[in-house]
């Protein structure tokens, strides 16, 4: 009985811990490709739910279903490195596998660029094949916007250095600039005061 308990405190937590997560999480019977169970997570990445999911695989042949997984799942420039994988797991091989920086598609086409670990687990006694998703989509936007401000502030240093001999170091650029937004912000000021006393 005790034993019991303590399984179900277990799973309560794993769930908690599932709904809480960034990463999407789905379990998946590797010989099938059915889903077993996705977080809201995936749902949101991936726009696949386990009905919609086990649907649209159920109506695909056995044998053409690690195929088709791969051509809906991962973009073309991919698929070569999952295929071979996804068809071990259908022949039962229940390897760990860790793809980086992986182009995913989602259920409408989109492309999203994600790293993907993927084990094996036993469920209720079920051998399944649990993986986590990590959308790095964003990341990428977020390191590209700032490689192209620093080569924004790159040009700007160097015009203003062209244009104005008196600024030797970035220091004195950096105090330059801090002086002419409070004389900005004072002429600001200044005209509102006296917008506000006519």
């Amino acid at each position: 009985m005790e034993r019991q308990s303590l399984e179900a405190k277990l799973t309560g937590t794993v769930t908690s811990l599932e709904t809480i997560t960034t990463y999407g999480i789905y379990y998946m019977d590797g010989t099938t490709g059915l889903l077993k169970k996705v977080n809201s997570q995936f749902e949101a990445m991936l726009g696949w739910d386990v009905e919609s999911w086990n649907k649209f695989i159920s109506a695909i042949p056995i044998e053409h279903r690690p195929r088709r997984m791969v051509e809906t799942l991962f973009d073309v420039d991919s698929q070569e490195r999952v295929i071979d994988n996804l068809l071990r797991r259908f022949e039962g091989s229940t390897h760990e596998v860790e793809y980086h920086e992986i182009g995913m598609l989602t259920k409408d086409g989109k492309g999203i660029d994600v790293t993907i670990h993927v084990r094996p687990v036993n469920e209720n006694g079920r051998p399944l094949i649990q993986g986590f998703i990590a959308d790095n989509t964003n990341y990428k936007d977020m390191l590209q916007t700032i490689r192209e401000l620093n080569d924004v502030v790159n040009v700007m240093v160097t015009d203003f250095s062209r244009h104005h001999n008196e600024v030797d170091s970035i220091n004195e650029l950096v105090e330059l600039l801090t002086q002419i937004r409070t004389e900005i912000y004072n002429a600001a000021r200044e005209q509102q005061e006296s917008q506000s006393e006519a």
